[in-house]
């Protein structure tokens, strides 16, 4: 419940139905055939990238535990998610390394996306494992930590 606060019914319904309209209308229009492995492969990825933005939001939000002067934090996540709209390739220097490692946001929404287009190189599967990995195992740990060392206002 602790990271599920902000989730909307609404809101994630309306993305349910229409995200997978805009995937088909989007490849039908690009003249794309999309066979049964690539579209197992998207799927996997696009459920993979889920979990690295979870990790990331979730490690974003643990960032309360140690100070109560942050507010609205979560605007600070969806800020950099919107970075996510455009392909990695349009960021140069410190901030594509920073958006596709530091906060791998580009990461999360490209690699899921190349698959449609061209099958990316087993590095980038790679990256995204390891980094929905890591960011989930870095999340837990430091969400763990801060609940051990957390002391309220109150007590």
């Amino acid at each position: 419940m602790v990271s599920s606060r902000r989730y909307s019914l609404t809101v994630g319904l309306s993305s349910l139905i229409s995200a997978p309209i805009m995937v088909f209308v989007g490849v039908r229009n690009a003249g794309l055939v999309i066979t049964p492995v690539q579209f197992i492969i998207f799927l996997w990825l696009l459920l993979v990238g889920a979990v690295l933005m979870y990790g990331v939001y979730f490690l974003t939000m643990t960032t309360l535990l140690f100070s109560d002067r942050i507010n609205n934090i979560h605007h600070l996540f969806t800020a950099f998610f919107d970075a996510a709209r455009l392909p990695k390739e349009v960021y140069t220097g410190l901030t594509r390394i920073m958006i596709t490692t530091i906060v791998p946001i580009s990461v999360m929404a490209n690699i899921p996306a190349e698959v449609l287009f061209r099958y990316p190189d087993i590095n980038s599967w790679v990256l995204l494992h390891l980094l929905a990995l890591g960011f989930i195992l870095l999340s837990r740990s430091i969400w763990t930590f801060g609940l051990r060392n957390y002391s309220s206002a109150s007590s």
